[in-house]
């Protein structure tokens, strides 16, 4: 049994063992390097932001036909299919992001589409 303290920084010499390799077989004992660089950990009594009260980005409120939030829960299962827990915000993220990479005429036609149908735009009678 070896017992004592280890200081950390100090040269110790390596203890001798016994064990089933016989006497003063040596044990590696793993000691500190001196650093001269300075340490990047925070002071003790630093005040750190919490990962809750940094926030990207604002929330925002869209209105979707029953057909789009069908598409949202698709994707969504796509992306649970592929391994990826997502909620309805990262699908539409992605999308928003994979549309702006992939500008077409279809894109334009989409959104034709969605224009025509948009009840806002309609004169009341």
């Amino acid at each position: 049994m070896i017992t004592g303290q280890i200081n950390l920084g100090a040269n110790v010499p390596e203890p001798a063992a016994t064990g089933p390799m016989g006497e003063g077989t040596s044990i590696p004992v793993m000691q500190a390097e001196n650093k001269t660089e300075p340490s990047v950990l925070p002071e003790p009594n630093a005040v750190l932001p919490s990962l809750s009260s940094v926030r990207s980005g604002r929330g925002v409120q869209f209105y979707l036909d029953d057909l789009d939030r069908k598409f949202i829960s698709q994707l969504a299962f796509w992306f649970a299919s592929q391994n990826r827990r997502v909620s309805d915000s990262q699908v539409i993220k992605a999308a928003v992001r994979y549309a702006s990479q992939q500008t077409s005429p279809r894109l334009l036609q989409i959104c034709d589409e969605l224009l025509g149908a948009d009840r806002r735009r309609t004169k009341k009678p």
